[in-house]
Parts: structure tokens; C-alpha cells; sequence
């Protein structure tokens, strides 16, 4: 709080609020000169500033989970590949310059920040090395650096991170539209999203890597952020301020109802629907409505959009292909990666212990991969999905057994899509149907399932 106020910070849900005469606000603005002499902390004040921050030995700050997996270690590349990799570390960097992510920070400018804010932290950034999955068979994928914020270290936890993403409900809303005869659809995806935001409301310095600093840096040099970047607890919410901002300067009208939903035109005539899930974009028109190309084109070029206009790509990890008599969605990926929960023979004999805490984990990370199935392609079997959910807390062996069946049945039946008819659509002719069911304690413990459509 003390923070804060020194800073005058004011979160956004309140509203702008006068700052006090005697506490000026301190931004990374034009105030904040750069020197031919950088800011660069001595090793012995970096790991001074690392064991504050950690309250113990210094860390190396990897990914978790199944993304940790993927990461790379410089060291333990080969020789070409450690060319090609530092390549994309340079490629990386040329980002952050083209969008004045940073500013330069003079040593003498340092100090006075720090003397003005005794209990400013200085975040660090860190190199993320990994290889893209293969655009063909049999081929390596290319190599990527993406040079983050280690958002964690920083001490602003009020600080507003939440940023809405599209419904299931809009993204077939908008395939819906597409699947009209006449209609099509297009992805697009925002090239680096979180380095697009508009400015920063607060202070915020960052340290550049020890090791292998970006091109013209230093190692352990300090820059001033000047907006959100990957890594930062509100980049999220940045990237979607900005484009909201983007689309409802272009005429694109919000739906109030459905979070990242947006139409443009009139029905009828000239007519744009798209919904967007984090830097994602569906959108769906006329194929041969030349205004409404003539606005997407336009939008492409200031959100730096890569359009997608084949008759099949992904969107959000959902596969779409457009046929001649229909859309189909579906997710073939999300089907390949489902995994059971490992059972050994001893183990299978004991149907009724309780799983032990790896197992367990297991358990949950796989209803959680059918629940994400079944609420975006495959409600054929969300009952099953939803009594194997209710034993998550303390699941038995035999619990295991029938998510484990329940694996080897949606893995058997393949790839099935939700399937959009090219249809004409008439809304002063559309009638909406309901049914729903429940049944009483039905599952364990006497709870109750229900079920509408």
C-alpha cells in the first residue's frame, strides 16, 4: 500500500483519482533521460537482491509443468544450434526495440529512483529456449527465444490481472455465422500481443539477463518498462485493453453479453462477428463482401495480425475445417494427448486403496483433460466425465480404472466434430428449444446430476 501510494497508483476499477502536489507520479516517461553510461547492478548486489527475494540461495527460474519438458539449455546445444539459437535471441530483441518496450536507464537515474524508493525491487528477465513442433514430418521445427519478465518477483499483488477471453458460446455463435452458404471463415493471430500494450501505470525496472544479454545490452543492465511484456502479472489484461480499444475504434460494436464478442455492420448488408481468445481471432463474413475485407485488412495492419484464409486451420486448439456443406470442429490434438492414470499389477489387484498422491495427481490431470474436451467438442460423454470428477478427492484404484476405460472408449471412437450446416439463417424466423434433466442422487454420496440443452 505504501508502494502504491508513492507511486499514485490507482487501480482501474476505482477509477482516475488527482494526485497529491508533493507526491508526483513516477512513470517511464520522458523525464526518465538515457546515458551513454548504463544502469548495471555489481554480481554481489544481484544475488544480494536474489536471496531478499527469495529469503535463501539463489534459484534458477525454469517453466513448470508439461512446458518445462520443452525448454532448452543453451549449453546443451550444438554448435550450429547454439548459432541459430542466438539468431533468435537477436530476432527476439529486434521485437522489443521495434515496440519501445524498454527505455535506457543512467546510472546516476538509478540511484536517485532508488534513494526517492527505498523498497523498489528491481524484477529480472530471463531467456526462454525452445523448438517449435515441426510444420512437416521429418522435419526439426525451428528454433525460439522469447526474452520474458520473472512476473513472479514482483510486489504488486492488488495490481488488476484479470482479461476476459471468448465463451464457447460466442465461438459457435461465430462459426454459426460462417457456416451460412456464402459465408466464410478466418483466423488470425496477433504477432508479439503482449509487447502491444499502451503504456504502463507504474514503475517498473528491469534487469537484463547475466548471461547472454540481448544485442548492445549489458549483462545485469537496467532499463525502465514502458509498457506490459511478456512475463508481467498484468500483460494479460494489457494486451486486452489494447484490443478492445483497437476494435472499438474501427466501428466494431461490443456484445455486453459475451466477453471478447464484437460485431461490425448491419445484418443483412455489410456485416462482420468475431470473438477472440487471448491473441487469437475467429472471424466470420461474406466471402465476397468487400468493405467488410477492406475493415479486417485495415485491423490486420495496426494489431499486426498473421491471417490465416485457408479452408482448414486451428483456432484456440480447436481444429476447423470449412467444406462445401458444412464447418467441422473438432480436436484431434486434445484427443492424442489424453493420457490414463499408470496402474502396476500390484497395484491393480487392490481395487478399493486410495490412490497415493502421484496417482492421484494423475487422476485429476486427466478428468481435467476430458473436462475441457467435453465442454468444447465432446458433450457425447460429459455424464461419465462428470462421476469420475466427483471422486477427485480421494479416488480409489478402482476409480482410476474406470477414468483409465473411460480413455481407451473416447480414444476408440477417434475423431468426431461438431458438425455446422451451411444453412441460410433467417433470425426473424429462429425459435429457441430447451430440455433439461436431472436425476436425483444418483452418483456417490447421494449428490444429484443435471443436464440441459
Amino acid at each position: 500500500a505504501t508502494y502504491r501510494n508513492q507511486l499514485g497508483f490507482v487501480p482501474e476499477q476505482y477509477g482516475p483519482q488527482p494526485h497529491p502536489a508533493e507526491e508526483p507520479v513516477v512513470r517511464s516517461g520522458p523525464e526518465l533521460e538515457p546515458s551513454s553510461r548504463a544502469a548495471k547492478l555489481a554480481r554481489t548486489d544481484l544475488v544480494g537482491h536474489v536471496l531478499s527475494m527469495m529469503s535463501g540461495a539463489p534459484q534458477l527460474v525454469l517453466l513448470t509443468g508439461k512446458a518445462k519438458a520443452k525448454e532448452l539449455q543453451f549449453e546443451e546445444l550444438s554448435a550450429a544450434d547454439q548459432a541459430l539459437m542466438l539468431d533468435a535471441m537477436a530476432a527476439e530483441w529486434s521485437k522489443w526495440t521495434e515496440h519501445r518496450s524498454t527505455r535506457t536507464l543512467s546510472a546516476q537515474a538509478l540511484r536517485d529512483l532508488r534513494r526517492q524508493f527505498p523498497g523498489l525491487r528491481i524484477i529480472d528477465t530471463r531467456w526462454v529456449l525452445v523448438r517449435k513442433a515441426p510444420e512437416k514430418p521429418g522435419v526439426l521445427g525451428r528454433l525460439k527465444a522469447r526474452l520474458v519478465v520473472i512476473g513472479c518477483q514482483e510486489p504488486i499483488n492488488s495490481l488488476r490481472r484479470d482479461a476476459p477471453t471468448g465463451s464457447m458460446l460466442a465461438f459457435n455463435l461465430v462459426v454459426f455465422f460462417g457456416a451460412q452458404p456464402g459465408w466464410c471463415l478466418l483466423g488470425a493471430d496477433a504477432q508479439c500481443a503482449y509487447l502491444q500494450s499502451e503504456g504502463i501505470e507504474r514503475l517498473l525496472l528491469l534487469r537484463m539477463p547475466a548471461v547472454r544479454p540481448p544485442p548492445d545490452m549489458l549483462p545485469n543492465q537496467i532499463v525502465v518498462a514502458a509498457g506490459s511484456i511478456y512475463g508481467t502479472r498484468d500483460a494479460p489484461r494489457a494486451w486486452y485493453k489494447h484490443l478492445r480499444a483497437k476494435l472499438l475504434a474501427k466501428g466494431f460494436r461490443e456484445i455486453l453479453l459475451e466477453n471478447l464478442l464484437y460485431v461490425w455492420g448491419d445484418f443483412g448488408h455489410s456485416f462482420i462477428i468475431l470473438v477472440a481468445h487471448v491473441d487469437d481471432l475467429l472471424i466470420a463474413l461474406s466471402a465476397d463482401d468487400q468493405q467488410a475485407r477492406e475493415c479486417i485488412d485495415a485491423l490486420a495492419k495496426e494489431l499486426q495480425l498473421k491471417m490465416c484464409r485457408d479452408s482448414s486451420f486451428t483456432f484456440s486448439v480447436k481444429f476447423i475445417e470449412q467444406l462445401d456443406d458444412r464447418i467441422q470442429v473438432s480436436q484431434p490434438k486434445g484427443l492424442k494427448d489424453l493420457e490414463g492414470v499408470p496402474l502396476s499389477r500390484e497395484r491393480l489387484s487392490d481395487v478399493g486403496s486410495p490412490l497415493a498422491d502421484d496417482e492421484l495427481s494423475q487422476y485429476r490431470g486427466t478428468v481435467g483433460q476430458h473436462m475441457w474436451l467435453i465442454t468444447q467438442t465432446r458433450p457425447d460423454y460429459a455424464a461419465r466425465t462428470s462421476q469420475a470428477a466427483q471422486h477427485s478427492a480421494a479416488a480409489t484404484v478402482a476409480d482410476a480404472q474406470t477414468v483409465n476405460r473411460l480413455v481407451q472408449d473416447v480414444k476408440g471412437f477417434g475423431v468426431i466434430p461438431l458438425i455446422f450446416p451451411r444453412v441460410i439463417f433467417n433470425p426473424s424466423a429462429v425459435t429457441l428449444l430447451g430440455f433439461g434433466d436431472a436425476a436425483f442422487a444418483n452418483a456417490a454420496n447421494c449428490r444429484s446430476q443435471h443436464g440441459s440443452v
